[in-house]
């Protein structure tokens, strides 16, 4: 008689399986994973730039420009005061990426007309945070035809009326 075997029953193990041995490996297959691990990335970006609080708060640099140009490369807000000829300007940095330019004070010299008309204006400088330029902060003029607003209609040369007058 022949003697029967005794099977013992093993257990199975889990295996640890990573997310590559979940998919088949295809060229599509492998796009749509790269490209999912991009979009995640993009929104991150644009997520932790525009709707997330800012990190810095309101920096005041002063007079410092080169403090103000480290933030708004960054596009986070903040102002500066800077000498702009015989003037003083105030620029700010608002959100969502935009320099807002306005004269704070003015030189006893200053023609009395150009300061009735530029004071309590400004103008809106919006920019992509990739494209912020230094040169922006160096006059009041830099950049403004990237600029809207009051202070870039009485400062821009085709704001001029047909009599040669500067000053509305």
């Amino acid at each position: 008689m022949a003697k029967k075997k005794k099977t013992v029953k093993q257990e199975k193990i889990p295996r640890i399986r990573f997310i590559h041995q979940h998919f088949s490996v295809t060229k599509h297959n492998s796009w749509s994973f790269w490209a999912l691990i991009l979009v995640s990335i993009m929104f991150y970006v644009v997520m932790s730039n525009t709707l997330l609080p800012n990190t810095l708060g309101f920096v005041d640099c002063g007079t410092n420009t080169q403090c103000f140009n480290i933030i708004a490369q960054g596009c986070h807000e903040g102002t500066v005061i800077a000498q702009d000829g015989i003037n003083f300007a105030r620029y700010t940095v608002v959100q969502p990426c935009a320099i807002v330019k306005q004269y704070e004070k003015f030189s006893p010299d200053e023609d009395p007309l150009f300061v009735t008309a530029v004071s309590g204006t400004d103008m809106s400088c919006p920019y992509y945070i990739a494209s912020y330029n230094p040169e922006w902060t160096t006059g009041i003029m830099g950049g403004i035809e990237g600029c809207n607003g009051m202070l870039k209609d009485i400062l821009s040369p085709q704001s001029s009326n047909a009599e040669g007058e500067e000053y509305a």
